[in-house]
């Protein structure tokens, strides 16, 4: 009896760790894909992303592209560093790899600045489950980093 329970165990906590470790595959914008207009800060509300995890972002091949890039000001302002090579397949797969906060956007025309064209979220540790006490918090109740900054210097 003592080994089926060791047995039992050591299968409950096999399959923790396997499906702890598994990467999730997020389609950007679900069934709408990568395009112009839709809110894909409040598409991201609610995942949360992990190291290891996918984004795909899909739309029909040149009309747009993804270009990631590092720095909130770039995402602000919809542009993207001269080296920054844009991924054009219309089925980009983006590995996460970094924990923090990523950002996403099209480089095409204005497609960003007035279609809304772009994407941040946070990235979490693998195997964490909580969301970092930052500004994912407020993107997931509607704000973004901006208007955070924005709200907080008002207040002074």
């Amino acid at each position: 009896m003592a080994s089926s329970v060791g047995v039992v165990l050591a299968i409950a906590l096999l399959a923790a760790i396997t499906t702890s470790t598994l990467a999730t595959e997020f389609v950007v914008g679900d069934d709408m894909g990568w395009t112009v207009g839709p809110d894909y800060q409040a598409w991201a509300r609610g995942k949360v992303f992990r190291v290891g995890d996918l984004l795909v972002f899909r739309y029909p091949k040149g009309a747009h592209n993804v270009h990631q890039v590092d720095e909130l000001a770039a995402y602000v302002q919809c542009a993207p560093p001269s080296t920054s090579v844009p991924l054009t397949s219309g089925n980009d797969v983006i590995a996460l790899n970094k924990t923090g906060d990523n950002y996403f956007i099209c480089g095409i025309g204005s497609h960003c600045a007035t279609g809304n064209q772009k994407l941040m979220i946070t990235v979490l540790p693998q195997g964490s489950t909580t969301l970092p006490n930052n500004t994912a918090q407020f993107s997931a109740a509607g704000f973004t980093r901006f208007d955070y900054f924005a709200w907080t210097i008002a207040a002074f």
